[in-house]
C-alpha cells in the first residue's frame, strides 16, 4: 500500500512540474507544489529505508550516523550564513533606496482626472 502511495505522489509531482514549465512565471506555484510532491516520497523512502536497515542490523553503528547528522547541520548553518550575507550585501542602503523610488500617478494636480472633470463642469457653468 505504501509503495502505491509513494509511486503515485512521485508521478503526480513529475506531471505537475512538467505541465507548469510552459507557464513560466504563472506556473511557479504549481512548480513548487510539484517539487514538494516529488520530495515528500523521496524523503519518506529514504528515512523509512534507513529505519528498516537499522532495525534489521544486529548492531547499529551510531557514531557513523551521528557524524552524518552533525555534518548536515554544519552545512545547513553555513548555507544559511552565506544566504544571509548575500542578502545583506546586495541590499541598498538609506539614500540609495530613496533615489530608486519612482512616483506613480499624476505629477501635477492639473493632470488628475477629477480636476479635468471639474474644469469641464466649471466651463458649463460659465
Amino acid at each position: 500500500m505504501i509503495e502505491i502511495l509513494i509511486t503515485s505522489l512521485f508521478a503526480l509531482g513529475c506531471f505537475i512540474v512538467v505541465v507548469s514549465l510552459p507557464l513560466q512565471a504563472a506556473g511557479s506555484s504549481l512548480r513548487r507544489l510539484g517539487i514538494t510532491l516529488l520530495l515528500i516520497p523521496l524523503a519518506g523512502s529514504f528515512f523509512f529505508g534507513a529505519l528498516r536497515e537499522a532495525i534489521h542490523q544486529q548492531h547499529v553503528d551510531v557514531g557513523f550516523d551521528t557524524s552524518r547528522v552533525i555534518v548536515l547541520i554544519i552545512l545547513s548553518i553555513v548555507a544559511y550564513l552565506i544566504l544571509a550575507f548575500r542578502a545583506r550585501a546586495t541590499k541598498p542602503k538609506g539614500v540609495e533606496k530613496i533615489r530608486q523610488k519612482r512616483v506613480v500617478g499624476p505629477g501635477r494636480r492639473s493632470d488628475d482626472i477629477l480636476s479635468k472633470i471639474r474644469a469641464q463642469f466649471s466651463d458649463l457653468d460659465d
